[in-house]
């Protein structure tokens, strides 16, 4: 393994370090998906390497045209209707992951950021009106 998705993310900060982005207006971006199956091939965090990886790419580029982002760690908790009988696929209940997205949402508002770009890899019908819900 080697790698961690909360590498260069809010989690490996210190507070005064996040209050310096929002305090420079950065914009937050926020990789968010689930922890399902994807076959006998591959692991279940696939969906959040992929959105990790890619909202890394976008602060380079954002970063390379003078816009200063940060980005928060990502979340792997989600719904996963189709995929919930195989092993390895978590799922929450609607109001849960409304909830957690809310006050997510909340606290980066709290702390003076006021645009988050939310990155979601994960297909679910119900997880994607929940997160616009959210």
């Amino acid at each position: 393994m080697g790698h961690s998705i909360l590498d260069d993310t809010m989690a490996v900060m210190t507070w005064q370090e996040i209050e310096r982005y929002s305090n420079d207006g950065a914009l937050v971006l926020w990789p968010i998906s689930v922890l399902e199956e994807h076959g006998p091939h591959m692991p279940i965090a696939v969906d959040i390497y992929l959105g990790y990886i890619l909202s890394r790419n976008i602060r380079e580029r954002l970063s390379q045209k003078g816009v200063l982002s940060i980005i928060a760690p990502p979340n792997y908790w989600g719904i996963n209707n189709v995929t919930a009988a195989f092993p390895g696929s978590f799922t929450l209940r609607r109001e849960t992951l409304k909830a957690l997205l809310y006050d997510t949402l909340a606290s980066l508002k709290r702390w003076g950021f006021d645009h988050v770009f939310i990155f979601d890899l994960h297909g679910d019908v119900n997880h994607r009106d929940t997160v616009l819900a959210g």
